[in-house]
């Protein structure tokens, strides 16, 4: 892949990124303003922080990359839809992991 194929295509991975973190998913995961909700409300539920709860939603995505990776070594090919969801399913928990971290500093130097 050259320089110029592989900037295009993080450039677009990126934008899509940014489109369902901050459009897309926005509603179905947001309530009451509060765009960390779904792993505020997962940590009740499982008893956990938030943070854990991300981390415990997350590996269900990692696991879907590494059988991807996995089915490549036995010769089956993923999809380019099903490779973008997952790629971009992973790289989106991690500003959401970020974000909730942010936000537990702000509030514990308050």
């Amino acid at each position: 892949m050259t320089i110029e194929d592989f900037e295009v295509l993080a450039r677009a991975r990126f934008d899509n990124c940014m489109e369902l973190l901050t459009t897309t998913k926005h509603v179905e995961y947001t309530r009451n303003n509060d765009k960390l909700y779904n792993f505020k409300r997962a940590g009740e539920i499982l008893r956990c922080s938030p943070e854990q709860a991300l981390l415990r939603m997350w590996i269900k995505q990692v696991v879907s990359i590494i059988d991807i990776v996995e089915d490549i070594d036995k010769g089956k090919l993923p999809t380019p839809e099903i490779l973008a969801e997952k790629v971009g399913d992973g790289i989106n928990y991690l500003p959401l992991l970020e974000a909730l971290i942010v936000e537990r500093v702000l509030n514990d130097t308050k």
